[in-house]
């Protein structure tokens, strides 16, 4: 691995881009050289086999998976490495599938926000020693723009794949009908949606606002349900899904993730617990063209993180993005378009939504934003009179 000697300001290695091809200083260019010499992976083999890894953040695991996604030998986990910039999850990752069965394909789940291969962030590969530490300011560096699925390209010898865990662990089970959502409880919690079978553009739903000053990721996680109790924490997760159903209007939830086996509350009949092995078993479904064509299968472009992280801070603090007030949003929207929303099928709702996170982003006032999804709506309405 390549690191500098200058250690940062909280001990993190800084990462060395110095001469590397694309890696010029103040271009937005994140990238990384790893060492991969002596490495086993990479092994020429069926190329119906997929090699699935889940990287969580408590654990790393790995299985091979044949055309029907049967695995082929055992699955294989090693715990996560902390702290974790993106040369030490390559390399850990390459100790963890050198013993493992050849295989012609990659697919990769990573718990955070992943863009044609490339990570934008990875809030609790973030942290110093795993969850409940402290952020560092040099790994949220380290991991902005980083392009992940090249760097495991190179050092695992086979085609790649990477999307966020909880759209991995979707493709195993979503139906292909309507609005589909699913939700990973784990470390964290993970959210992945799907349009009538297709992977939809990645929403960071954990990090957003849940309930006072808490996001889902902090109130749903494993370290508040040990401080809160199985019981608490099973009525604050039949909060959580009322309340991403009233923002979505999703037609069914899929709940998955190590934790979802501690779920006794009722949810209601559009809410299916599945087991978290879906996590591996969705490495094969992701090479499936009809899943990933918006997603993971386009070729990977440059992702430019130009002054982002010194951005985003100033975004946070000057203009938080409030689920309760998006939420009081689209009830007012459904108030006013009530003739719409009797028409149109459920999953148009997660649309508005789309349109006015799409408009907050560009740094458009939530006033203004909620103008934008408005006008969408509209179209949308006028779009669907037009062909009745």
């Amino acid at each position: 691995m390549t690191t500098t000697k200058d250690q940062a300001s909280d001990g993190i290695p800084a990462t060395d881009v110095s001469g590397v091809p694309g890696g010029v200083p103040g271009d937005g260019t994140r990238t990384l050289a790893i060492d991969v010499s002596g490495v086993p992976g990479g092994v020429p083999g069926d190329g119906t086999r997929t090699l699935a890894i889940d990287v969580g953040g408590s654990g790393l695991k790995a299985a091979v998976l044949d055309a029907t996604g049967a695995m082929i030998g055992d699955r294989a986990r090693v715990p996560t490495p902390y702290p974790c910039p993106p040369e030490v999850l390559v390399r850990a990752l390459i100790d963890l599938v050198a013993s493992l069965p050849s295989y012609g394909r990659v697919s990769v789940g990573f718990p955070g926000m992943v863009r044609t291969g490339c990570v934008l962030s990875a809030p609790n590969l973030s942290r110093v020693a795993g969850r409940g530490s402290k952020v560092s300011a040099d790994l949220r560096r380290a991991w902005a723009g980083v392009d992940l699925a090249g760097l495991l390209e190179e050092a695992l010898g086979a085609p790649i794949r990477v999307v966020n865990d909880a759209e991995m662990q979707g493709a195993a089970v979503v139906r292909g009908r309507g609005l589909e959502m699913v939700v990973t409880l784990g470390t964290g919690c993970g959210t992945a949606l799907f349009l009538d079978g297709r992977l939809a553009p990645h929403l960071e739903l954990g990090q957003h606002p849940f309930r006072k000053d808490e996001t889902y990721d902090e109130v749903l996680g494993d370290s508040a349900r040990k401080g809160m109790g199985n019981a608490r924490w099973n009525r604050r997760v039949a909060q959580a899904v009322r309340t991403l159903d009233v923002l979505l209007r999703f037609d069914r939830l899929y709940i998955g993730g190590g934790n979802s086996q501690r779920i006794t509350v009722a949810l209601g009949p559009n809410v299916e617990l599945v087991d978290n092995v879906a996590g591996i078993l969705g490495g094969v479904r992701l090479w499936d063209t009809e899943l990933t064509c918006d997603a993971a299968a386009r070729p990977r472009a440059t992702v430019s993180t130009s002054g982002r992280p010194d951005d985003r801070d100033q975004v946070e603090e000057d203009a938080p993005m409030d689920i309760a007030d998006l939420t009081d949003l689209l009830r007012e929207a459904e108030e006013h378009h009530g003739p719409y929303e009797a028409t149109a099928p459920r999953h148009h709702w997660s649309g508005w939504y789309a349109a006015y996170i799409s408009a907050r982003q560009q740094g458009r006032t939530p006033d203004e934003s909620a103008e934008d999804a408005a006008l969408y709506m509209e179209r949308q309405q006028a779009e669907q009179g037009g062909s009745s």
